[in-house]
């Protein structure tokens, strides 16, 4: 492969990871950064160019790709921007949006402008989720789903999660428990089916203003529960469930994997947890990035942009139902 030229969009938690990691692939180039708190730009190598806004960036710069890692208000802005400058390639952190409505003109965006997008929805491609998903014939036909996560992180901005700088948890992490019950299940979720248990619960607020819990279907009758929580110190406690008429599968997320049948249980897959959240974030992040360059080899249009908006349809289903 030409060695492609990248510019950053965000040099945050992710996006500093994704810069990271790109270094160490052969192929990717990254030339520019752009950033609006300058104190990230930390590390930066001296041949890179780096910016205050992504505009200052677009406008001189003509990089090959970008990677989008900006707060979620921003992304169809970036987008939009990107698309006029004739950017091609695109790797764009998930959500795709802050709501349905600029996700779905994102997607209208990249198809009107020949703009190839690829979204970047780590589920699939977190080692000990993906070991879960290559073993799902162990445990036969699917009777069940369940996830939750409980995280918190010391000193991550509020912004991130908290609904005043965004849509918080249910978007941010919703998005990855919903597209894990459409990718193991290989079927949609019914939004007619959806329930919510509590949202906004003072029980179980602690410092997110949108925790939530809730049931749902999917189309093919398979009953799936969600959870979320938000803390601001460190916390882990971030559980997937898929139980099936041969057996379960477990994954502990940035933890293991582990298949449960009748002959007992084994450990599929297990990071080492001495390890900081973020250097177990790492393997996932290197393997989103090998298939960005196979996404770009392979000359396919989009990639996960079905299962991002369809995660975004259920997310905005599940406002809409704290709302009524």
């Amino acid at each position: 492969m030409q060695e492609i030229s990248v510019g950053i969009l965000g040099r945050g938690f992710i996006g500093s990871l994704h810069h990271e990691e790109l270094a160490k692939i052969d192929g990717f180039k990254v030339v520019a950064v752009a950033d609006s708190n300058p104190k990230r730009f930390g590390g930066v190598a001296e041949s890179v160019n780096r910016y205050m806004n992504y505009e200052a960036l677009l406008e001189r710069e003509k990089p090959d790709a970008l990677v989008v890692a900006l707060p979620d208000r921003l992304h169809l802005p970036a987008i939009a921007a990107a698309a006029s400058q004739g950017i091609e390639l695109v790797l764009l952190e998930k959500p795709l949006a802050q709501n349905l409505h600029d996700a779905k003109k994102i997607a209208s965006l990249a198809k009107e402008k020949n703009l190839r997008l690829m979204v970047g929805l780590t589920g699939h491609y977190h080692p000990e989720f993906r070991t879960a998903h290559d073993n799902l014939p162990e445990i036969g036909k699917i009777t069940s789903l369940d996830e939750k996560i409980y995280l918190g992180v010391k000193g991550f901005p509020a912004e991130t999660y908290l609904p005043k700088g965004g849509r918080g948890i249910v978007l941010e992490n919703g998005v990855h428990t919903f597209d894990r019950f459409l990718f193991f299940s290989q079927a949609d979720i019914d939004l007619s089916s959806i329930t919510l248990n509590y949202m906004n619960d003072e029980n179980f607020r602690r410092n997110c203003d949108d925790n939530a819990a809730g049931n749902l279907k999917m189309t093919n009758e398979i009953p799936a529960r969600f959870s979320f929580k938000w803390f601001d110190y460190d916390h882990e406690d971030y559980e997937f469930v898929a139980k099936g008429e041969k057996g379960q599968i477990t994954v502990h997320g940035f933890r293991d994997c582990r298949l449960n049948t009748p002959k007992g249980e084994i450990t599929l897959y297990s990071h080492d947890t001495s390890l900081s959240l973020t250097e177990r974030h790492r393997p996932g992040i290197q393997a989103e990035l090998r298939a960005f360059k196979e996404f770009i080899e392979s000359k396919k249009d989009s990639l996960l942009l079905d299962y991002a908006l369809k995660s975004q349809e259920v997310v905005e289903r599940v406002y809409e139902l704290n709302s009524q």
